[in-house]
Formats: C-alpha cells, sequence, structure tokens
C-alpha cells in the first residue's frame, strides 16, 4: 500500500509565539500547528492535541497491522468454534462477535485514516 500522506516519523517542534507545529521526517514540510491559547503558554490539551497528530503515522501503521491479524484469524477462529457456535455456546458467539466488531471498527479508522472509499 502506498501512503498519500507525508511519511513518518512526525515530530513537534515549541514555537514559542504560536504553540506546536508538528513536521514531517528531518524537519521536513510542517504538517500541522497547533495554537497555544491566548497568553501563548502551551497547555496541557494543546499539547495532547499535537502529540496525538504527531502519532498519526506510527498509529496507522499498527492499526493496519492490527486489521491484517484480525482479518486472518477471524476465519480460523469461526472455523475452531463452529461446533460450540452451533451449540448455542453464548461465550463463544460473543467472543466471536466482540472480535469481529473489533475489526469492522479498525476497517473502519483506516478507511477514515487514508481517504478509501
Amino acid at each position: 500500500m502506498t501512503t498519500k500522506h507525508t511519511p513518518g516519523p512526525w515530530r513537534l517542534q515549541l514555537w514559542p509565539s504560536t504553540g506546536w507545529e508538528v513536521t514531517g521526517p528531518a524537519s521536513g514540510p510542517r504538517i500541522a500547528t497547533v495554537y497555544a491559547p491566548i497568553n501563548c503558554r502551551p497547555d496541557a490539551e494543546s499539547i495532547a492535541n499535537a502529540a496525538l497528530i504527531a502519532a498519526a503515522p506510527d498509529m496507522l501503521a499498527e492499526i493496519q497491522r492490527t486489521e491484517a491479524a484480525l482479518g486472518e484469524n477471524l476465519q480460523w477462529l469461526t472455523d475452531i468454534l463452529d461446533l460450540r457456535i452451533r451449540q448455542g455456546d453464548k461465550d463463544a458467539i460473543k467472543r466471536l462477535a466482540q472480535l469481529n466488531a473489533a475489526w469492522i471498527g479498525v476497517v473502519r479508522a483506516i478507511t477514515k485514516a487514508t481517504g478509501s472509499t
């Protein structure tokens, strides 16, 4: 999969006059600016927002690996648990439903992050 976004890692830089800047590798292009409150002192919320933005490429890579592992293993688990599911084992049904819901959520997050349809 090719990425359309600036490759990571993204870094944080504090600019006392504005707030935090998120830049690409090796002081690459500016990705985002998270402005500090009016007093120009970074507060916990602006720092947390900037850190979250800077972590985006790493989080996307990890969630893509998670999606692949879940997708690969869900069918296997379904096959393994088939007899228990047909016997109405509520615990097996519940656990498989939770994993399936997690996988769907991960796919939706990747779709949103990559702009895919």
